[in-house]
Parts: structure tokens; sequence; C-alpha cells
């Protein structure tokens, strides 16, 4: 600032750092008005000009307007810069959180198949030797299964588990037929049963008319 109002002075055949410096320290008080400014300026070189002084003063003030708001406009840019760096930190920050997140999630999903994997060897285990079936045999089928699966539909060697499927299928019928079965029995019993009781109160009903029909008598006699 001190060298524009030293260029500014010279206009008014002023040249001296000491006056500028002054000058400068008036105009860059915050604390004090523009028009107080220009009044203290305006006093001040009266005492060493006769030149008018009010346009190189507002000049002078002006310039420092100008001064003052690009280096508020810097600082403006400045953090913006800042704030958007934070940003785009963030940002990655998220993304990164992201991708753990979905790979951890990922290696569960094959932990979770591995796991079912190992589950469903196990029950085709199990069914193959509740159906008499060697398990080894059957891990061994499964394993030469590409190499052999020709072979095996040429000489009509089937898949144990599918053999034990259809069994399961069939002892499934078998169940339910006996379940219907047992229930028609029982029905057909509780429809015997209910007229046998039918009967029965029917018998009661006519030995009590019975008796009742001998007692009246005997009391005529």
């Amino acid at each position: 600032m001190i060298e524009q109002i030293t260029e500014q002075l010279a206009a008014i055949d002023l040249k001296d750092d000491d006056i500028a410096t002054y000058i400068a320290g008036i105009v860059q008080d915050d604390t004090i008005a523009d028009d107080e400014k220009h009044e203290i300026i305006a006093e001040f070189l009266a005492e060493t000009t006769d030149e008018n002084t009010d346009k190189v003063i507002e000049h002078i003030l002006k310039q420092w307007k100008e001064i003052q708001n690009d280096t508020e406009k810097k600082r403006e840019e400045e953090k913006a810069k800042k704030l958007e760096k934070i940003h785009e930190r963030e940002k990655a920050r998220q993304e990164q959180s992201a991708k753990e997140l979905e790979a951890n999630a990922e290696l569960r999903r094959n932990k979770e198949s591995k796991q079912l994997s190992k589950e469903e060897q196990a029950q085709r285990e199990r069914l193959m030797q509740n159906y008499g079936y060697d398990s080894n045999e059957g891990r061994e089928i499964a394993k030469s299964g590409s190499e052999t699966g020709a072979k095996g539909r040429k000489t009509g060697t089937a898949d144990p588990l599918l053999s034990a499927n259809r069994n399961v299928d069939v002892i499934k019928e078998q169940e339910q037929r006996r379940r219907e079965q047992m229930k028609k029995q029982s029905d057909a019993d509780k429809e015997r049963n209910k007229m046998l009781l039918e009967k029965q109160r029917a018998k009661d009903k006519d030995d009590k008319e019975k008796r009742r029909t001998a007692k009246k008598e005997k009391r005529r006699m």
C-alpha cells in the first residue's frame, strides 16, 4: 500500500517516505471510518502542500478498498479450496469404507457358501448311508462325475443320491397312504361307535318303558 500512496503523492509533488508511511497507517486502520480517514489525511497534507488533495485522498482510499476486496476474494477462494479438499478426502474415505464393507460382505458370502456346501455334502452322505451306499464310493462318484458321466449313462449307472431321493419320495408316498388309511379307519370306527351308542340308548329307553308298564299293571292288580 505504501507504494501506491507514494505514487499518488508524487502527483502533487510530495516525495517523502515518512509521509507515505504515516498515511498508510491511517488508511489501513479498520477502526477509523472512511470519511474520518479522509479528513485526517487532508489536514495532515495541508501542512505540507498547498495543492488540492481531495482527489488524491479519494484515490488512495479507493485503492485500499480494492486491495481489501482482492484479499477477501483470495481468502474466500482459499477457504473454498480447503473445503473442496476436505470434501474430496471425505468422499474418498466413504468410498474406501464402502469397498471394505463390500469386501467383508463378499468374504462372509463365500464363507457361508462353503459352509452350505459342506452341509449339503454331509446330507448327501447321510442319505447314501441310510440307503445302503458307501460314503467313500459316493464321493468317488461325485469326484469323477465328469469323467464317467457318459459311460455311466451308457451302462445305466445311476447317481446314488438320485436313487436315495427317489427312495425318500416312495417312503413319503407310502407314509401318506398309511395316514390316509388310518384316518379312514378312524372315521369308520367313530361312525360304528356312534351307531352302537344310539342303539344302546334306544334299547335302554325301551327297557325302561317296559319296566314302567309292568309296574303300572301290578298296581292295577
